[in-house]
């Protein structure tokens, strides 16, 4: 029994100090500003727009294949961020990605990004397809993670 007493009070200490950790986490909201499968951005690639010029650049990209362009979205940058993930091209349909998640974390930020691919078995369109997504989230400045 005395072997006990000491096991359950080290256990309980890093129950504790592992929730403490936790609690440090914390879960960003987001707003998806556009989420599409045809787009003028062929490669895959993640970003992070800090700076109206750099958004105004990647907004006439993802829209490059559209006329008339859609009028680039308010963003500000005093206060938000842009972050876009860009699956890359493909040549049939059923192919999607997302932002799922963003969470702030003590000396990063993750965004989490879950990305499907169609089974060989599935019928899909035959045209091709440049899935994406684009969001916008409160300013942080540290580094952000992409985590697939």
């Amino acid at each position: 029994m005395k072997r006990i007493t000491p096991l359950v009070g080290l256990i309980s200490i890093l129950l504790v100090s592992g929730c403490i950790t936790q609690l440090s986490d914390q879960e960003l909201t987001f707003e998806t500003i556009s989420k599409g499968v045809i787009s003028g951005h062929d490669e895959r690639k993640d970003y992070v727009i800090m700076d109206p010029s750099e958004w105004g650049n990647l907004w006439g990209k993802v829209h490059s294949r559209v006329l008339p362009t859609p009028n680039l979205p308010d963003v500000n940058f005093e206060d938000e961020i842009v972050i876009a993930v860009f699956q890359g091209s493909h040549s049939t349909g059923g192919y999607a990605i997302e932002i799922t998640q963003i969470v702030e974390k003590e000396n990063s930020v993750e965004v989490f990004v879950k990305e499907t691919s169609p089974s060989p078995e599935s019928i899909v369109t035959q045209a091709f397809t440049q899935p994406y997504h684009i969001v916008k989230v409160k300013r942080v400045d540290k580094e952000v993670v992409f985590r697939r």
